[in-house]
């Protein structure tokens, strides 16, 4: 959202004390975040108007000009590209060292200093400029032409047109106003400067109307609308706002429709109350009705939508028609126009919940939407009709009342007070601050001060935001400023935390992932959609789904963190040509729900590596085993030394069929590792050969690490080479297996070093180490050892080719 510094100034005194960034990070501590600083018109003060005296194409291109100008002290030449250059037109110039904001390539804002240059062979020293060079527009097709009345060597600033354009506009970031329903207006932010600089606050504007009927009976028939205000005015006359209001609207980022609608928009920004105006010509009845919509009833909205809404939806209904979607947006078919002469002005409160839930169903989201979202004041309805009235009669003197204000009050907020002290108050921040400076904030704030300090809450505040005495203190530290506390350590006794197993393993999985293999961590969100889910073959079927998702692809929490994985490695793909990333989330099994209402939440370290294309035929093999490496280590890490290799049961679609395994124990699956589907890789247009593997970490955590001492071996280790031939299908894990069966006790380690495969068979070599503990093989040893492996290996029913005399 975008304040104003010169509308806050419309309610407080307030002289600016400090550069414009200063004042911005002051608001950051004491009120909300301040994302950006800008400061509007600022480039007027060093730009000029001047004549364009004639204007001569350029020797060397064909699109430039060489313009002539009178700058009100000399006549210059310079270099122009605008279209629209003639001689006879009065426009704006910036001379040498003028420093103009403008936005650069990637849209942030930067700063254009005028400097001599040398364009095609031709030396310009200055600029003619446009809107958007001055920061008057966000755009523009030429330079600005100006009144030919401007005296050559007039600075801009000092023009009346322009005197309402210099100003500082502080984005505000809306998500640290989520619980200020106060401060979606400059009002609000007026009270608080009123508070932070000890100012007095100017009584909101306006001219009273009283409540009277004005022929539009109101009745709530929905328990979501608190009050419901109208006001009705003839006479009017539709047209272009004044340049002060579209001034007002486009500086807050809201475009201009015409005065009635853009008065509507301009008391939403001043006060943070959305209102709506409807042609009473185009109406079809005189009762409004805020009532439920029916199942299946449609709405046409001002968006040129057409809605079918739901008996969970909230309408304001005139006659039998649907003619707003309550607190969300308004009907196109009473929409305002050149021809409305009567309108009736709604002003209502709705209960945010009821809001929220409509916009986000049918994914509307307004200025007007997002303000009802936060709890707003019902005692606001009657200020912005009087505000608007007031603004009418100024726009069209002609104007009148119809009768007075409809009002319908049904569900007012009970007053509500906190009983606090000075004592508690200082106690908490720690510091001694001050009654007269407590009391005096307070005040400003509009609190109520009764007794010693009983407080009674205004009414702004009284919907969500302040109820307890802490909140109190919170009021009192932001104002006296937090970095004016001195910090101190607590007096408290440190207590150790008991040793979390889980997340220690957690964070060593990470380090190594990180450091030693040099992935990079992603975060993934819990969530899917429908779309997610059929695109990879998965049901909707038994998932949780959320009540009130934030978008229509968050509507279950995520079954399985794979797609979000292959997402990811295809989006990395368009700018990397390799890829090593993982993840550790979460994933929901409904399949055993606790309690029978929550499903089992399962975290896994899922992740995948795309390898650089290379010219190696081999460099699919050495990907998988590479992966395969890696998965083993984590094991290893968890102190799981035993797991057997075995085919990869009931695969989903996105798993290759011949590239792929499951690391076990027993019937307890630790984790797999696969290739990509093909099918699944071109559908995600992922041309490189992808590798993925998911370790299930609640397995793993569950395993008792218990890290023993081994001193180095002081006795040689022997090595042992066997190549085993096999059927295509059969796995290296299951001949492994025999392997450290018939080697026992003195076999260190075995590995695959080497696979050959033909069109009905394969080879796949293997290496391992003997050695014994506490002695030196003998040669009767080695031998036996090597004799007791190849007995295991053809007692499986495993050739060996070429397998010495001696061995058999």
């Amino acid at each position: 959202m975008k304040i104003s510094l010169n509308w806050i100034q419309e309610f407080v005194d307030y002289k600016l004390d400090r550069d414009a960034q200063a004042l911005g990070d002051f608001i950051s501590l004491s009120v909300a975040e301040v994302e950006e600083v800008e400061q509007v018109g600022a480039a007027l003060a060093q730009v000029k108007a001047v004549k364009v005296l004639s204007c001569a194409p350029h020797p060397e291109a064909d699109r430039l000009q060489l313009a002539t100008i009178n700058t009100g002290s000399e006549e210059r030449t310079i270099v122009c590209g605008a279209s629209n250059c003639r001689p006879g037109i009065t426009v704006p110039f910036a001379d040498l060292g003028a420093k103009l904001p403008i936005t650069d390539k990637e849209g942030k804002p930067a700063i254009l200093e005028i400097k001599k240059a040398k364009i095609r062979g031709f030396e310009s020293t200055g600029m003619l400029c446009s809107e958007a060079e001055l920061g008057l527009a966000d755009s523009a097709e030429g330079i600005l032409e100006m009144d030919d009345a401007i005296a050559a060597g007039t600075y801009l600033n000092t023009l009346e047109q322009y005197s309402g354009i210099e100003d500082i506009i502080f984005e505000i970031d809306n998500k640290s106003l989520t619980h200020r329903p106060d401060l979606w207006g400059h009002y609000g932010f007026a009270r608080e400067f009123s508070a932070m600089f000890d100012l007095d606050l100017k009584t909101y504007p306006g001219t009273a109307v009283e409540q009277a009927d004005n022929g539009f009976a109101i009745a709530i028939d929905a328990g979501d609308c608190r009050r419901y205000s109208s006001l009705r005015v003839k006479n009017i006359s539709v047209g272009d706002s004044p340049q002060w209001l579209q001034d007002r609207l486009t500086q807050s980022g809201i475009n201009c429709i015409n005065n009635i609608v853009d008065l509507t928009n301009f008391i939403l920004l001043e006060l943070g109350q959305p209102m709506h105006a409807f042609d009473t010509e185009k109406l079809k009845g005189q009762d409004i009705v805020v009532r439920t919509a029916q199942n299946g009833e449609t709405f046409k909205a001002l968006d040129e939508n057409d809605y079918t809404l739901t008996e969970e939806d909230m309408v304001i209904s005139i006659g039998a028609q649907a003619e707003a979607l309550a607190g969300v947006i308004g009907g196109d078919t009473s929409a305002i126009d050149e021809n409305s002469t009567e309108i009736l002005i709604e002003c209502a409160s709705f209960n945010a919940s009821a809001v929220r839930r409509s916009a986000t169903r049918h994914g509307i989201r307004t200025d007007s939407s997002s303000r009802f979202e936060k709890s707003l004041d019902p005692e606001n309805t009657p200020l912005a009709l009087a505000r608007i009235w007031q603004l009418i009669k100024e726009l069209c003197p002609k104007a009148e009342l119809v009768g007075g204000m409809g009002d319908l009050y049904t569900q007012a907020y009970p007053a509500a007070h906190i009983d606090t002290s000075i004592d508690f108050i200082e106690k908490a921040l720690g510091c001694d601050i001050g009654k007269d400076f407590i009391l005096k904030r307070l005040e400003r704030l509009g609190f109520e001060i009764q007794g010693d300090l009983k407080l009674g809450i205004p009414s702004w505040r009284n919907t969500k935001d302040v109820a307890i005495p802490e909140d109190i203190v919170e009021e009192i530290g932001r104002l006296y400023g937090f970095d004016n506390i001195t910090p101190e350590v607590l007096h408290t006794a440190d207590k150790v935390p008991a040793v979390n197993s889980a997340r220690t393993l957690e964070r060593r999985f990470k380090d190594i992932l990180s450091n030693g293999y040099s992935y990079s961590e992603i975060m993934t969100y819990p969530w899917c959609g429908d779309d997610e889910l059929k695109a990879f073959g998965l049901s909707s079927e038994g998932l949780m789904k959320l009540q009130n998702p934030v978008s229509e692809d968050a509507t279950y929490m995520k079954p399985n963190n794979m797609p979000k994985i292959i997402k990811a490695v295809a989006e990395n793909l368009k700018h990397f040509n390799s890829v090593k990333l993982y993840d550790f989330n979460r994933i929901y099994d409904t399949s055993q729900m606790v309690q029978e209402l929550l499903p089992t939440e399962r975290f896994q370290f899922s992740g995948a590596l795309v390898p650089a294309p290379a010219g190696k035929k081999n460099l699919q093999t050495e990907a998988f085993y590479e992966l395969k490496a890696t998965v083993a280590n984590l094991l290893e890490v968890a102190g799981i030394k035993t797991w057997q290799l075995s085919e990869y049961k009931d695969a989903p679609e996105w798993v290759h069929p011949g590239i792929s395994c499951q690391f076990r124990r027993g019937r307890v699956v630790l984790a797999e590792i696969f290739k990509l589907h093909p099918a699944v890789a071109e559908k995600n247009k992922i041309k490189s050969n992808a590798y993925l593997f998911c370790i299930n970490f609640d397995e793993l955590a569950k395993s008792k690490r218990k890290l023993k001492y081994e001193q180095i071996s002081k006795f040689p280790a022997v090595p042992f080479d066997i190549t085993v031939q096999a059927p295509k299908k059969a796995l290296a894990g299951d001949i492994q297996g025999l392997i450290r069966k018939g080697g026992g006790k003195n076999l260190l380690d075995v590995e695959v070093f080497s696979v050959y495969e033909r069109e009905e068979d394969k080879t796949v070599s293997f290496r391992m180490h003997f050695a014994a503990k506490d002695h030196t093989l003998v040669h009767d040893e080695i031998h036996q050892l090597q004799k007791n492996v190849v007995a295991a290996i053809l007692k499986g029913k495993y050739e060996i080719p070429n397998l010495p005399d001696d061995l058999k």
